[in-house]
């Protein structure tokens, strides 16, 4: 998808971008699943930071950011050129040491206690935040972040495996998942 995606963007001015960015949020901004949504606004009630730390393109991370009402973000930064037209070359996001380094830079700007925080995450990507926070969540995890997860005591003895299908959310005891 990646590929696709930056073959799609290649020589496409910023403007047009964010533009579609905004409108993709726009008019699909609600599909994100009740449990998320629910998760944010109880965070934000709490007095948290709410910050997304997503691999996808960092035009669609902010606009999903704004509609939350969330402190800040972080996505994949597609690269531009001078005349503001993206490259094709990517500074990525998705994988656990670009969200590690996001999480230090994070930490450091708002003085967080990692030990209190909440990661979210549903790939393996998501891995090392679920290491380095007290309370992490799996949400419709992927089959290989499940893998990680039960091959690591310390984040299995702490993580929430949560799966949301249409109107039922599901809490998962992760000591008695098997693979199908």
């Amino acid at each position: 998808m990646v590929d696709i995606y930056i073959e799609a963007i290649k020589g496409v001015d910023r403007h047009h971008i964010e533009y579609i960015a905004k409108k993709v949020i726009e008019q699909k901004g609600d599909r994100v699943y009740t449990f998320t949504r629910e998760r944010i606004k109880w965070h934000k009630e709490q007095g948290h930071k709410v910050i997304a730390i997503s691999g996808s393109p960092i035009e669609l991370v902010k606009e999903m950011s704004n509609k939350y009402n969330m402190d800040d973000y972080k996505g994949s930064i597609y690269l531009r050129d001078d005349d503001d037209n993206y490259t094709g070359e990517i500074i990525p996001m998705w994988d656990s040491e670009s969200k590690q380094n996001a999480i230090k830079e994070l930490t450091e700007k708002y003085d967080i206690e990692l030990d209190k925080s909440f990661a979210y995450g549903d790939t393996s990507g998501d891995f090392t935040m679920f290491k380095s926070v007290g309370i992490p969540y799996a949400i419709n995890p992927t089959k290989e972040l499940l893998a990680k997860v039960m091959e690591n005591d310390e984040v299995r003895e702490k993580i929430k495996v949560i799966v949301e299908r249409k109107d039922v959310t599901y809490n998962l005891d992760i000591n008695n998942i098997q693979f199908l």
